[in-house]
């Protein structure tokens, strides 16, 4: 059974990360994370509801955090759809901590993966089917 991805945020480690599905029609996104030093030790990460994926679509050190409310209401604020809602409004009725939109990180920038979902699980690859 899939676990959500925030009960091992934030996500540390030596971790290659790769994009291996994105399905916009379906608004999933999914990753494989493989650890550096065993690569036959992996696990996906399918995120839902995504609104906004930015970075490379593969990257080393998958250190994984929840951003901000404001970071995410920051770039919310420019998507189709959003540009209607204030910052007070995004983060009180789109964004919140148990429900609704919010920002994952991985890395820093000039170089930062940044996704915006409603939430995320966790499969093995017995798990996960394509």
């Amino acid at each position: 059974m899939p676990k959500p991805f925030e009960d091992i945020l934030p996500l540390e480690g030596n971790y290659w990360c790769e994009v291996v599905r994105y399905l916009p029609i379906h608004s999933a996104l999914t990753l494989r994370f493989t650890h550096e030093s065993s690569f036959q030790e992996f696990f996906y990460v399918e995120f839902v509801e995504v609104k906004y994926h930015a970075g490379p679509i593969a990257w080393t050190n998958a250190n994984f955090h929840i951003a901000s409310t404001e970071e995410c209401a920051d770039i919310l604020q420019h998507i189709a759809g959003f540009t209607k809602f204030s910052t007070v409004e995004l983060k009180n009725r789109v964004i919140n901590v148990n429900h609704g939109y919010k920002l994952y990180i991985s890395g820093s920038e000039p170089i930062a993966v940044k996704i915006i979902a409603t939430g995320a699980h966790i499969f093995s690859p017995d798990e996960y089917a394509f």
